[in-house]
């Protein structure tokens, strides 16, 4: 929910409870109102019990379409793909199959 509008184009938005768990990273994207207004997740504020996001709009000019009271979403992004690192001291394949094994 979103609590209070800020002039500088921050909007501060109530976390509800399934959040105090576990917090919003820095730097998700938060969706406003469900008019396509939609920001950056830039801090989180308050005690442990009542956490607040300070969250900053793309567009200033989109503050004044943000009414206070309306509802915020998180939007989670997807985890990324780690990717698997070679072990150091083997050689690769294109090595194994031009006959340019190490140490040999």
């Amino acid at each position: 929910m979103i609590a209070s509008k800020v002039q500088t184009g921050h909007v501060v938005v109530k976390l509800g409870d399934e959040w105090r768990d576990k917090l919003p990273r820095i730097g998700w994207r938060v969706e406003l109102g469900g008019d396509g207004i939609s920001g950056i997740l830039v801090d989180i504020i308050g005690n442990v019990r009542e956490p607040y996001a300070v969250v900053k709009l793309e567009d200033r000019s989109l503050l004044e379409k943000v009414s206070e009271g309306s509802e915020a979403y998180v939007i989670v992004p997807r985890p990324r793909p780690r990717r698997r690192q070679r072990r150091p001291g083997r050689p690769g394949l294109l090595c194994l199959l031009l006959g340019l094994g190490l140490g040999t």
